[in-house]
């Protein structure tokens, strides 16, 4: 009677395991692995197309950096996983599994750099006085260039937000004029001279 009922809700062929979901259906919603990440943000995995499976909360595997992720940091429905408290100051390799109620595995892996420090970049002329022209800011991350920071000002300062730990590059560029420089990621202030 079960295999009927199954095959009447599914049709002769349609095994809901056979299903595929859309390559975007789970997501990582918020953050980006080109971008600095505020470390003290919670991380949400989002699930569209789909109900995660919530019943047995074991099923779900989360490492960040080889660390499992404690019961106690995630925060469950069918449609969000968040997760609380779990980033470290710099790299880290989030590893995600879980399942849908259908019972299809769900997998997720992204780099993220995160941290909470500001820094401010100063750009200054040759002589010291403040250099007002328009000019765009890049720092990046030294172990992974595709981790950046960007912004622009015209008024030889711009501060940069959620810097990660480690060694990162700073590049300065206005027409012609260009400057670069590598520094700790715990130095809070940066002078580039154009």
């Amino acid at each position: 009677m079960l295999a009927l009922l199954s095959f009447l809700a599914f049709g002769q062929n349609a095994n809901p395991l056979e299903t595929f979901l859309p390559a975007d259906a789970l997501s990582l919603a918020g953050v980006s692995a080109d971008s600095f990440v505020n470390r003290d943000e919670p991380l949400r995995f989002v699930l569209v197309g789909a109900d995660f499976d919530v019943t047995d909360p074991g099923d779900i595997q989360l490492r960040i950096n080889g660390s499992v992720v404690t019961r106690d940091q995630l925060r469950l429905t069918s449609s969000v996983i968040t997760v609380v408290n779990a980033l470290a100051d710099g790299k880290n390799e989030i590893s995600f599994k879980a399942y849908d109620t259908v019972g299809r595995p769900l997998y997720y892996n992204a780099t993220l750099w995160a941290g909470t420090a500001r820094l401010r970049v100063e750009l200054v002329r040759p002589d010291g006085s403040p250099f007002t022209e328009a000019a765009a800011i890049t720092v990046a991350v030294g172990d992974d260039a595709s981790a950046r920071a960007q912004g622009t000002t015209n008024t030889g300062t711009l501060e940069l937000r959620n810097v990660p730990a480690g060694r990162l590059s700073i590049t300065a560029i206005s027409g012609a004029k260009r400057s670069a420089v590598g520094i700790s990621g715990t130095q809070r202030v940066v002078r580039l001279v154009l």
